[in-house]
C-alpha cells in the first residue's frame, strides 16, 4: 500500500485504479496506520469518460455539451482552491495552476466518446494536499475526491437516489459491495466536511450533461448507461451556484457569537452603503485584529473597523464570508467615517 521513497524518509502511495482508491480511503477511514511523510501519486486513474449516441452525435459535436464539460473543468479549480485556500474564491488561482489542471478531453471516433485522464490533475491536487493537512487528512480528502470524480458507483449511488425521489419504473440497484463502499465515502466526508461539496458539485455537473440529451439519444456516463428518456425523468432544477467575491471597507460590529469553537462570528454593517451580513472570525486570524473586532463591537456603534472579507454572493445575498483582516481607520474626529459611525 505504501512505497518507501529510498534515502528521503518519506513514503509514497500510488493509486492506479478504483480498487487502489478504495482500499487506502477505507484503511484511512477507519483508523489504519498512514506514514506521516506520505506523497500521493495517480497513474492513469481516475478518468472521465461520457459517451453519447443519436443522430446528432454522427461526427459532429453538438455546442450544448461544452458548457458542461467546462464545468468538470471547473469542479476541478474549485477543488484545487478548497484545499490550497481552504476558500471558494476561484480568483485565487494563478495562470500556473490552471495550467497545471488543465483536463485535455479526448473525443473518439463519431464524436460521441469524450474520454479524459486525470492522473496528471489529481497528483497536482494531492501534492497540495500534502502541503496543508496531516497525511491522513490528505489522504481521505483526496481519494474522496477522486472516487466522487472517477467512480461508477458513486454515479449510480445519485442516480439511484434520484430514480427513488421521483418513484421511477426502472430504478438502479446497488449491489452489496457497492453499497459498503458507498458507506466508505460517508465515513470519508464525516470526517472531511469539504467533500460534501465536491460531491454536490459533481452531481450538478452530472445533471448538467444529462440535460443535454435529446429524445432517442442514448449515454454511458461515468461508467453508467441512461436513455434520455430516463436521463429527463432524474434531472432537477441546478442549485444556484454561488459566485466568490471579496469585500473591503469600514464597517460596524453589530453583534458577534462566540459559540463556535473554532473562532466566533460576527454580524456587520459596512458604512459606505449600508450592506449588512454575517462573518466568521476564524480563530488563526491574529490575536491583535481579533481584538480590534471585539473593541469595535463593545463600543455598540461607535467605533469603525477596517476589514478584508472574503465571501460569496448567492442570489443577491452574501453568504459563507471570512474575515481575513481587520485593522484600525484613521482616529481623527473630523474622519467622516468615524462620524457617520458615532452618529449610529
Amino acid at each position: 500500500m505504501f512505497e518507501q521513497i529510498e534515502g528521503t524518509g518519506r513514503f509514497l502511495a500510488v493509486i492506479r485504479s478504483e480498487d487502489d482508491a478504495w482500499r487506502l480511503l477505507e484503511h484511512a477511514t477507519s483508523g489504519g496506520d498512514i506514514p506521516e511523510r506520505l506523497d500521493i501519486r495517480f497513474d492513469g486513474w481516475p478518468r472521465f469518460d461520457l459517451k453519447v449516441d443519436g443522430k446528432d452525435w454522427k461526427s459532429t459535436v453538438p455546442t450544448r455539451i461544452m458548457g458542461p464539460l467546462l464545468e468538470v473543468q471547473k469542479d476541478l479549480h474549485r477543488n484545487f482552491v478548497a484545499i490550497s485556500y481552504g476558500s471558494a474564491n476561484l480568483k485565487k488561482m494563478r495562470d500556473e495552476d490552471r495550467e497545471s489542471l488543465e483536463i485535455i478531453v479526448h473525443v473518439g471516433e463519431g464524436s460521441s466518446d469524450f474520454t479524459a485522464d486525470l492522473g496528471k490533475q489529481f497528483s497536482v491536487l494531492a501534492e497540495k494536499a500534502v502541503e496543508k493537512m496531516t497525511s491522513r487528512q490528505a489522504v481521505v480528502t483526496i481519494l474522496g475526491i477522486a472516487t466522487i470524480v472517477g467512480t461508477t458507483v458513486v454515479a449510480k449511488d445519485w442516480i439511484a437516489s434520484r430514480q427513488n425521489e421521483v418513484d421511477a419504473e426502472v430504478k438502479l440497484e446497488l449491489s452489496k459491495q457497492e453499497t459498503a463502499r458507498m458507506q466508505i465515502l460517508a465515513d470519508a466526508t464525516r470526517q472531511q466536511p469539504v467533500l460534501k461539496e465536491a460531491q454536490a458539485d459533481v452531481q450538478q455537473s452530472t445533471n448538467r450533461l444529462l440535460k443535454t440529451l435529446k429524445p432517442n439519444d442514448t449515454t454511458v456516463i461515468r461508467g453508467v448507461p441512461l436513455k434520455a428518456s430516463d436521463a429527463a425523468e432524474i434531472t432537477q432544477h441546478e442549485r444556484a451556484r454561488s459566485e466568490s467575491i471579496d469585500i473591503s471597507g469600514a464597517f460596524l460590529i453589530l453583534a458577534n457569537d462566540a459559540s463556535r469553537g473554532d473562532g466566533f462570528t460576527i454580524r456587520v454593517t459596512r458604512v459606505d452603503d449600508n450592506l449588512t451580513f454575517s462573518a466568521a472570525v476564524p480563530f488563526e486570524l491574529p490575536a491583535d485584529q481579533k481584538q480590534l473586532i471585539q473593541e469595535a463591537e463593545w463600543s455598540k456603534g461607535g467605533v469603525a473597523v477596517h476589514l478584508e472579507i472574503e465571501a460569496a454572493e448567492l442570489r443577491g445575498s452574501v453568504v459563507g464570508a471570512r474575515v481575513l483582516s481587520a485593522r484600525k481607520i484613521d482616529e481623527d474626529p473630523l474622519d467622516p467615517v468615524r462620524q457617520l459611525a458615532g452618529a449610529r
